[in-house]
């Protein structure tokens, strides 16, 4: 309870959770911009100068996420320096505020690949030492910065880490280097996006790779199959992931050796040669791979092949998995009532639903799948958007929110 006084005058005593409810009302939401953010953080600083409950209730909001861009260090220095500045020395109220720390990002640091540009090189060797001091990091990115082996093998210290993100960055030469790191990270989310197919994956999946690992997404088939050949026992549960046509066998071992994939995306196919043709059937021991699979997107070869006899409840056919607009024409609509048949197969409740119109069109869905709420439509073909829409609408009750048209 806090006691309110004004002047001489007793006020009414104000409960803790009155207050507590108004610092959450005032949590930016996930889409807010950077002015709405720093808005945010200098109305908790006011906040913290009014007394003790609320700067122990406006510290840690201050300093939940912290972002060390490049481009803050054009004309400038930012005022962060000074904090991982004496972070780094082990000064005791940076330390003391590096623990409320819960997510951080290092980005648009390329400028310090050039030695010549000694200042982002300086800082950037600043921000880098700072990070393992943040002790209780949960969510840490990494965007278009330099990167050196020793920058993730120093992350190993973080107890807290659950997620590390890579995207668009320079790999240093220390990844190319030998021995390899002897140690894993024990996070459980992992996200690489990098399309380059030249890089030196071994070291980075041997750093990633361990029976922690739940969440796996990279846009990068090379560093994807780097990570399956790791002799490690994985327990993945959201796998998203290109596919390479002439490597499958390696993708459906993996598949078969962690039966824990409940969510499954396949987002691009590549095809390292013109004249590869898609397999039929696809996968050889498609009736024992992933009997605990859920959710699962991705072209409809695939789809027909990996729903029957599993708990599907979400089916996405992405009509733009394969390499080009006829060949995804082709997948989606070769055999619509064979494509029906297989999402039938599925054992669970079917509750989101993704399919080309061709596909909706050969036979009513809502008495194939009536716990349905949500509903795409992909127009493949000749059929108009017009006459799907208004197909939908005379066969779907109006209370049902059930339609997407794409």
């Amino acid at each position: 309870m806090s006691d309110g006084k004004q002047g001489d005058r007793q006020l009414p005593i104000v409960s803790n959770e009155i207050y507590l409810a108004i610092f959450d009302h005032l949590e930016p939401s996930k889409d807010s911009d950077s002015t709405e953010l720093a808005e945010y953080k200098a109305t908790m600083s006011s906040l913290a100068l009014v007394c003790r409950f609320f700067c122990a209730e406006s510290l840690p909001r201050i300093f939940n996420r912290m972002e060390f861009s490049g481009l803050k260090h054009g004309t400038t220095t930012p005022s962060y320096s000074t904090f991982c500045r004496q972070l780094v020395a082990g000064e005791p109220t940076a330390c003391y505020l590096g623990q409320h720390v819960k997510v951080c990002a290092l980005t648009d640091w390329m400028m310090a690949a050039d030695s010549s540009q000694w200042a982002f090189v300086h800082f950037l060797k600043l921000y880098v030492k700072a990070i393992p001091r943040l002790t209780n990091l949960k969510v840490l990115h990494f965007h278009q910065i330099p990167l050196e082996l020793n920058i993730l093998s120093s992350l190993k210290d973080l107890k807290q880490l659950e997620t590390l993100s890579i995207s668009l960055c320079e790999f240093g030469t220390s990844f190319k280097a030998s021995p390899q790191p002897s140690v894993s990270l024990s996070i459980k989310h992992f996200d690489f996006f990098d399309s380059r197919e030249d890089l030196i994956f071994e070291p980075l999946s041997q750093l990633v790779s361990s029976p922690s690992l739940q969440i796996l997404r990279t846009d990068n088939w090379a560093f994807s199959k780097s990570i399956m050949r790791q002799p490690v026992q994985f327990y993945i549960k959201v796998m998203h992931t290109p596919l390479d046509v002439a490597d499958i066998t390696t993708w459906e071992q993996f598949l078969e050796a962690t039966p824990s994939i409940t969510e499954l995306c396949v987002a691009r196919l590549v095809y390292p040669h013109s004249y590869i043709q898609m397999p039929s059937p696809l996968l050889a021991q498609r009736k024992n791979l992933l009997p605990s699979l859920n959710i699962l997107k991705g072209p409809t070869c695939l789809i027909t092949e990996l729903v029957p006899g599993r708990p599907l409840t979400d089916v996405q056919i992405d009509p733009f998995t394969c390499r080009d607009y006829m060949d995804a024409l082709t997948d989606a609509t070769r055999n619509e009532n064979r494509t029906f048949a297989a999402l039938e197969g599925t054992t669970a409740l079917m509750t989101t639903l993704r399919v080309p119109a061709d596909v909706y069109l050969c036979r009513p869905l809502d008495q194939a799948f009536p716990h349905l709420d949500i509903l795409t439509l992909d127009m493949t073909s000749l059929v108009s958007v017009e006459s799907g829409r208004n197909d939908v609408r005379n066969t779907f009750s109006p209370c049902q929110d059930v339609l997407t048209l794409v």
